[in-house]
């Protein structure tokens, strides 16, 4: 079908929280177009590429964050998985990254069923609890700030935790203070 020039606006963008996917109800950011009063993903209108955007609705979003978030080959994979809320049924206890002198025990979890997860460090009680439920990747390592350079241990925790390498390259050169 051919549309009218006049009913295709091109080469828009959002900054976020304007649209949302209309399957997912997810946040959509980036470039978008307009044909005859609906919007749609993608600077250019393509007739075979239409991921239709509907206006932000925070409640809608929240409504449905446990499907909107679920990664879809994880979903694919496991379909019971949408009748099981992603709720966790235990206390997720963050911590703040440390350095010592002495080796030391560290704990990471992050899930497996979110897209652009982020990766935590925890406490022992947290990693037992998340290493049992099938929603997360855990791991741990004896961490060493003067071996922390060991690639071989980091290697090994990234098998249990993908994105670990990255995660502890960045803590561990973290930015110096602002003097402008």
């Amino acid at each position: 079908m051919r549309y009218p020039s006049n009913q295709i606006r091109e080469n828009l963008y959002t900054k976020g929280f304007e649209f949302m996917l209309k399957k997912t109800y997810g946040n959509y950011i980036g470039f978008y177009h307009s044909l005859s009063g609906k919007y749609f993903a993608g600077a250019r209108f393509i007739i075979s590429n239409t991921i239709e955007l509907i206006q932000y609705d925070e409640k809608k979003q929240n409504s449905s964050y446990h499907i909107s978030q679920l990664d879809s080959t994880y979903v694919r994979l496991k379909p019971e998985i949408i009748n099981k809320i992603k709720r966790d049924n235990f206390e997720i206890v963050k911590l703040v990254p440390q350095y010592s002198p002495n080796p030391f025990k560290r704990y990471f979890i992050k899930r497996k069923n979110e897209i652009n997860a982020p990766i935590m460090e925890v406490d022992k009680d947290t990693y037992n609890n998340a290493r049992l439920s099938e929603f997360y990747y855990a791991g741990d390592i004896l961490w060493d700030d003067s071996l922390a350079k060991t690639y071989n241990l980091i290697e090994q925790l990234e098998q249990k935790v993908p994105g670990i390498s990255f995660y502890l390259e960045n803590i561990s050169n973290p930015p110096g203070p602002d003097f402008s």
